[in-house]
Order: structure tokens, then sequence, then C-alpha cells
């Protein structure tokens, strides 16, 4: 049997602790049915008296109420708190019950904590995005639902056998939701710990996940994949994360895990008091071409040249970057995170 985890390595069901209701009569003992995680088999404690949590074929952990037999009612359940992973059947999204769910990236490979990354539904259009958690911007959308498929997943077009996608677009509700016809068809959507929203079926001939989409489909598409102060590119081979020059890993052990989310930190600190002349800094820029720029900065229309650019940026020790076009000036005033912009640094 195969569960839908995110990872290869042994791992329970229940990834973190979530509360549960309370009540009376709610006693526990370990019981004789399996309890089943990743690749192993376990008991697992369950309910004498009381509610009952019950594992469903979906996967869905529900804890019934049973005391009038007829119409057991269901008290609490696993598809209200998703991680990272969306399973058949489970929504994503507004429901009329007030009930809102999204999916969290995991904070690294090694690492279930929650990580950087969003997916959920746009409040402003029938889609999803994927987008740094608490932001308001969005750097990839699914495109508007038109009623069979999602304008920027081409590859759910056609009928996918044995799979339903369905997204529910009304006044009381806004979620997506797929299903399965055939049991034996075990598939997730999931946003994994590089920030991209995969939809994945597994295959038992290969023993291993076919993806069906990806999005967005470069990884270094993905806003601030590197972190602050890192570079985007796929000139630097399999692993496209680097550090910019004058800049070194913030954390080696969690890089190599995946967790990039620290990006970089100069190597010496910046000679920069603002205001003041810059005759005597030792402070200058290293030249980056062709990369994109990130979404915060402010524009200044005053300058008419990239040398007025360099002067006001480093009488500005807020400013971590400039870019000079037709546009102007853009002074950079966050940690620098770009696909590939003078950066400042220590010269």
């Amino acid at each position: 049997m195969k569960v839908p985890s995110t990872s290869n390595q042994p791992l329970p069901l229940f990834p973190k602790l979530i509360p549960l209701p309370e009540g009376p009569g709610i006693r526990t003992c370990v019981s004789e049915q399996p309890f089943v995680t990743f690749g192993r088999t376990k008991a697992i404690s369950f309910v004498t008296e009381g509610p009952i949590p019950t594992l469903l074929n979906s996967w869905n952990l529900v804890l019934l109420d049973t005391s009038n037999s007829s119409a057991p009612r269901t008290l609490w359940q696993s598809f209200d708190h998703p991680t990272d992973t969306l399973l058949p059947g489970a929504k994503l999204g507004r429901e009329a019950t007030g009930v809102t769910r999204r999916l969290v990236s995991r904070k690294s490979a090694a690492t279930p904590s929650p990580g950087p990354y969003c997916f959920e539904v746009d409040p402003d259009a029938p889609q999803l995005v994927v987008k740094l958690c608490g932001s308001p911007v969005a750097y990839w959308a699914t495109g508007a639902w038109n009623g069979r498929y999602f304008g920027n997943i081409p590859e759910l077009a056609g009928n996918v056998p044995s799979f339903h996608l369905a997204f529910v677009d009304d006044a009381r509700e806004e979620y997506l939701q797929f299903n399965v016809t055939a049991e034996a068809t075990v598939t997730r959507n999931i946003v994994d710990v590089d920030g991209q929203n995969k939809h994945q079926v597994w295959i038992d001939a290969s023993q291993a996940w076919l993806t069906l989409y990806a999005g967005p489909k470069a990884p270094c598409d993905v806003y601030a994949a590197c972190g602050p102060f890192a570079v985007c590119s796929y000139a630097t081979g399999l692993q496209p994360c680097g550090c910019m020059k004058g800049f070194s890993v913030r954390s080696p052990v969690e890089w190599e895990q995946g967790d990039r989310t620290g990006g970089c930190v100069r190597d010496a600190a910046l000679d920069c008091t603002s205001g003041n002349s810059t005759a005597s800094s030792t402070d200058g820029f290293h030249s980056m071409p062709g990369i994109g720029l990130p979404d915060r900065g402010r524009g200044m229309q005053n300058v008419r040249s990239s040398a007025e650019c360099s002067t006001a940026c480093l009488k500005n020790c807020s400013c971590t970057a400039y870019s000079y076009g037709s546009q102007g000036l853009l002074e950079v005033l966050d940690q620098l995170a770009v696909d590939q912009v003078g950066v400042l640094t220590d010269s």
C-alpha cells in the first residue's frame, strides 16, 4: 500500500499535533487495528467510549460522535488541516462553513515544520496562486478556471483516466477539489520545499511519482527561491542557487538540506554612513546583467545617469542595490533576492 507522502522516508501520518475537540466520556486504549504509516504498520490508541477516531479509505482521519448510531456525526477531520499535501476528496479554499484551507510547504526535505510558500485560492479571481506566506504578491497562478481546467495548466485539459478536477466558485464557496474513480489510483497535489505546486500520480511499475504538471515550471521563477543576497541561475549546473559576489551561505547545513530561506550574508561589513560624502567610502558595486528585478523597490525620476544612481544609493545605507534604465533609478530597500542590478559590496 502506498501512502501519499511528500518524502520517501518513513513519516507518521500526523506531522504535527492538532487540538481535538474536548468532551466527556473520552477514554483511550491500544487497539489491535493496524495504523498505517509510510512503509510500516503499528497500533494506534483508539477511543473505547465517546468519539471514535476512524481512518477512512481516503486517508482522512475523522473523529466520529457515535452516540446516535444511526447518524454518526463528524466532530473533527484531518482534511480540514492540510499541511503541504491535498488528497483526493479534500477541499482547498473557502467553504460555506467558514473554514478556509491552504497548503504550506515544508521548511526543507528533512524538516517538516512550516516553510515559506503557500498555495491558496485567489480572493480576486477564479484561480489559485503560489506566494510567500503572508505576502499579498503572488509569483505564480494556475490561471482562470474555464469550467474544465485552469488556463496555465493545459496538462489537465484532456481526459485523465480515473481523475476528475473541479473548482467551485460562487457567493458562498470557492475551493479546489479533485477525485479519483479508481481506489487503486494514488495521487496528490503538493507545494514542495522549492515553492512549486505539483500534481503527481504514483506509478507502481517504477515505484516513483509521475508529475502531471509543475508550476511555475522553472524553479528560478519562484520568488526568493535561494533566499536573500543569492542568485538563482541555470548556468551554475544542477544546483541553481549560489551567493552573489562578496557573500557566503548563511547556513551550509540548512542549504544542503534544501532550506535556502536564510540565503547569503556579506563577507565584510559595508563602510556606510547615510547622507555623508562618498569620496572616502570603500564601498562599490558589482554589476549583474540579465536578471529579473525584485517586486519591492523605490523609483526615483530625478537622476540622469547610472553614476548618479550609484551616488544616491551609496548615500543611503538602506539601499542594497540599484537598477538604472528607461524608467530611471530603482532603489532596492530590502534584502535582495534575484533570478540572476548592481549589488552593493565591499570593494
